[in-house]
């Protein structure tokens, strides 16, 4: 383009501006009606400016009380605390409960996810149904009381306790006081079919109007451009949770571009709720732990039992500590100077004694298998007297070296000795007992109590102590010797029961 040309075209912008501007003044005086100079054009102004200053110091600003004050969003450690505060509240209402009956069975009826109660159908004829809710669920594979269901027609043992309202559920387990099957929670992320499409009202100007297509073209793509990133800002997604249906297929949401889709972050939250075995075995070292044991051990029969529990596959290597030259080997000396079993060795960390070793693996282990502590601390405390009751009352007395001291001090009088002790402890444990049985040693769930109880009543049984003096622990054996991780655990199933026997 020349000079001349350029110039020639800025001239007549300026004209065409010019002809815009009188005939925009021509307007405004036909609508005063009369001329409107210079002059009245300034005070207009002023006194609009004026005007606009004058409405605004009118208003009165809200106060911060009018407005209310932000509430703060809770973080995840309030939130964690709260659920606390309210389990607790909730256990210590439980406990002040009048129990009405014990160890019903039945099935679920039908549960409620979204409200979080249901009830159960006991399995004798002529029995109203039980009132059941989330918090009255005390074994399940689900670690927060509050993401704990039922699944519909599942069966379930519980307790019956008097509610506010009437009879409701407690402390109810699956079969033989096992885990609840539930129903697990899929979280899902969908799409806000609400979301706001913010649109503008652009118009054009006669100078991009009378430009030439290709860059008038241009300026709408990049306007449709901005429009696109403005409504993608603005869309807002939303998490829900739903459920599997009795068929078993997932609950799923409309996702971008119209496909179901499970959120990726989501799922990282479901293996946290449902522990899931890759999530598990994530935590745990790449090596097996190593249980050093002797089949006829009552102290390595409980740790046995608890691994199987955890569901810990470990390496089994016996040691026979009736054995003095095997017994007194360096080696063996070496991971347990104490030359007793069990010993664990999980790495770097080498526990011994057998209750030492049964918290050690419910710590480490806490999101895998069944826990071994219950989670009232009433109960856990219980627990916990049980097993010392025996692990450090009753099975030291008749242990094969106090045993062998008594012999070489009368001789013959071991099995007497034996006897004795073995009976007066299993009469204060019979006691002990009965203030926290149901199906198990505390309540319907197994615990660290549980695991002591086969060893030493089989150690009972080669006293020739007389059992049935003692129907609650016989009871709660018969139970225990039911389920498949005690069955596993039983001396004569051990590598070394045919080496030794």
């Amino acid at each position: 383009m020349s000079i001349a040309s350029g110039v020639a075209e800025m001239a007549a912008r300026m004209e065409r501006a010019g002809l815009k501007d009188d005939e925009e003044k021509k307007m405004g005086e036909d609508r005063l009606g009369g001329k409107l100079d210079e002059k009245a054009e300034i005070e207009t102004g002023k006194d609009k400016e004026k005007g606009n200053e004058g409405s605004n110091s009118d208003r009165k600003p809200r106060s911060n009380s009018q407005q209310g004050p932000a509430k703060p969003r809770l973080t995840q450690e309030e939130r964690e605390k709260m659920d606390e505060e309210r389990l607790a509240k909730y256990m210590e209402e439980q406990q002040n409960k009048k129990v009405l009956e014990k160890s019903c069975k039945g099935t679920v009826k039908w549960f409620s996810i979204r409200n979080k109660y249901g009830f159960i159908e006991r399995d004798e004829k002529g029995k109203d149904d039980v009132f059941v809710h989330q918090m009255a669920i005390s074994n399940s594979s689900v670690r927060k009381y509050f993401y704990r269901t039922l699944e519909e027609g599942e069966p379930v043992e519980f307790d019956i306790v008097e509610g506010k309202n009437g009879p409701e559920a407690a402390n109810v387990t699956g079969p033989e006081g096992g885990q609840v099957k539930g129903v697990r929670i899929v979280f899902v992320s969908r799409r806000n079919s609400n979301a706001r499409r913010v649109t503008r009202r652009r118009q054009m100007s006669k100078n991009k109007q009378s430009e030439g297509e290709d860059g008038g073209k241009s300026g709408k793509e990049a306007d449709a451009g901005k429009k696109k990133s403005r409504n993608n800002r603005r869309r807002g997604r939303r998490n829900t949770a739903r459920s599997d249906t009795s068929n078993g297929k997932e609950a799923r949401g409309r996702g971008t571009g119209g496909k179901d889709k499970v959120s990726g972050d989501n799922s990282a939250a479901v293996a946290a709720v449902h522990g899931s075995n890759a999530a598990q075995t994530s935590k745990m070292s790449s090596a097996k732990p190593i249980l050093y044991s002797f089949w006829r051990s009552s102290c390595a029969w409980r740790v046995r039992i608890a691994l199987n529990l955890k569901k810990i596959d470990y390496e089994y290597r016996s040691v026979n500590v009736l054995s003095k030259e095997e017994k007194n080997s360096p080696e063996w000396i070496k991971v347990n100077p104490s030359r007793k079993v069990p010993a664990l060795v999980d790495g770097d960390a080498t526990i011994t004694e057998s209750l030492a070793i049964i918290e050690y693996l419910e710590e480490k282990y806490k999101d895998r298998g069944k826990p071994l502590l219950p989670r009232n601390l009433t109960e856990r405390a219980q627990s916990r007297a049980i097993a010392l009751h025996i692990a450090a009352g009753i099975q030291p007395l008749q242990n094969v070296r106090v045993l062998g001291y008594v012999n070489a001090k009368e001789p013959d009088s071991a099995s007497e000795w034996g006897h004795h002790w073995v009976t007066d402890g299993l009469k204060e444990l019979e006691t002990l007992v009965g203030r926290s049985a149901g199906s198990c040693a505390v309540a319907n769930q197994v615990s660290i109590a549980d695991l002591c109880i086969p060893s030493i009543l089989a150690n009972a049984k080669r006293f020739n102590v007389d059992l049935s003096q003692f129907p609650r622990l016989l009871k709660i054996n018969d139970h225990l010797s039911r389920i498949p991780e005690f069955q596993a655990a039983e001396p004569e199933r051990q590598p070394d029961a045919v080496l030794h026997a």
